[in-house]
């Protein structure tokens, strides 16, 4: 009998499209669940052959390959990933709580508050899906499901938009990555498979998880219809690459580490040397 690959990923409602398919291939497959921080060592410890890991953690350590095509990411407003601002305005933010299980985002909210607004806070942890009252900070970094359970009213900045408005680019969240291109080519066609399967099943999707979640249908559907985007094509990896400038400028990355695509060939090398450039 063959061995079944161990793929790890996030339990959110935006990872749900390129997991779906996967469900069919149970004899071929053995899918683990964690929070996004949790994953990269998972992967590096060998207790899983591929992760949809965070992608700042590709451009900090080394051995991680990368697979072309799929990501979580957006491309303008995005609506899980929130800085819930306590104090009313961005220009009262002093002290930030960013939610532990994330790192990608923990980063783009140093990035944006620096870049967009000048600020420097100060920057503590804090376990994300408490509640928003028990943190002293004056604004805090939720995301995924739990960032769209929070009832409106309570002002926010939503990181998606305010990365389109700083770049023009998409950000890319999460990306499927292996310690090894044999085992990255050998899952390759199955994780390619189920996100084409996802995609024609979006709105079947979001009406599954909207029961699971809570959520009123609509925004369940708007969301991996309108908001979220499954693919890394050029323009997604010049987002990347305008990220790790940001990260690599304040010191949020170490030096030495470049994002590794597994086959260059299905994002065109022209793309990765157009993003050099950038």
């Amino acid at each position: 009998m063959t061995k079944r690959l161990k793929i790890a990923a996030v339990p959110y409602l935006n990872a749900k499209p390129i997991i779906y398919g996967l469900e069919g291939f149970s004899d071929r497959v053995e899918l683990l669940f964690d929070v996004p921080s949790r994953l990269p060592a998972m992967l590096e410890e060998g207790v899983v052959d591929v992760a949809l890991i965070p992608a700042i953690e590709c451009l900090k350590r080394k051995g991680f390959v990368t697979l072309p095509g799929v990501s979580i990411s957006s491309r303008g407003p995005v609506e899980s990933v929130r800085l819930f601002l306590k104090r009313g305005y961005v220009d009262n933010v002093r002290s930030v709580a960013l939610d532990e299980s994330s790192s990608t985002s923990a980063v783009l909210t140093k990035i944006i508050l620096s870049e967009r607004y000048g600020l420097s806070p100060q920057y503590f942890s804090w376990r994300g899906g408490s509640r928003i009252e028990d943190t002293r900070a004056d604004a805090l970094l939720l995301i995924g499901d739990d960032a769209m359970r929070v009832e409106d009213g309570l002002p926010s900045l939503d990181l998606g938009t305010e990365w389109d408005e700083l770049t023009g680019l998409p950000f890319v969240y999460a990306v499927w990555a292996s310690t090894s291109a044999e085992t990255l080519n050998e899952a390759a066609p199955l994780l390619q498979e189920a996100k084409e399967r996802g995609l024609d099943d979006l709105v079947a999707i979001a009406l599954k998880e909207s029961g699971r979640l809570g959520l009123e249908p609509e925004l369940c559907i708007n969301y991996l219809t309108q908001r979220i985007h499954y693919d890394l094509g050029e323009e997604e990896v010049r987002g990347l690459q305008r990220f790790h400038e940001y990260a690599s400028k304040m010191g949020l990355v170490p030096d030495g580490v470049r994002f590794e695509l597994y086959d260059r060939e299905n994002i065109g090398e022209g793309a990765l040397k157009k993003a050099d450039r950038a």
